[in-house]
């Protein structure tokens, strides 16, 4: 299974198109600010990457994309795996407590065998 939906362009072998997580450039973007730090870094030596997570290229700059929807929601591991599966109905004993600090976790396992 795939993390990521990405829409963006670029290179498609450096992503995934198919997972719960879609990654965007969002609803908003200060494209005046990003483009002033992608001339700034430029002046200074550094390049612009298209994509920074091919590990071809590093020590550069690029637009970062969001956790984001492209209807802008956004897209976080809780509510792209853990919400639906506690909205099913189907994991009776799947509890999630918040604000909690975890003591101690005793994982217990039994073989069907």
């Amino acid at each position: 299974m795939q993390l990521e939906s990405f829409h963006g362009e670029g290179d498609e072998s450096v992503h995934g198109y198919s997972g719960p997580i879609h990654i965007s450039n969002g609803t908003f973007a200060c494209d005046i600010l990003q483009k002033e730090v992608l001339n700034a870094a430029h002046k200074v030596g550094y390049p612009t990457i298209d994509h920074l997570q091919d590990l071809k290229y590093n020590n550069g700059f690029a637009v970062c994309h969001k956790y984001i929807a492209p209807d802008g929601s956004r897209q976080d591991t809780a509510s792209r795996y853990l919400h639906p599966l506690l909205r099913s109905g189907k994991y009776p004993n799947l509890h999630v407590l918040t604000e909690t600090k975890v003591c101690c976790f005793v994982l217990i396992y039994v073989s069907m065998n």
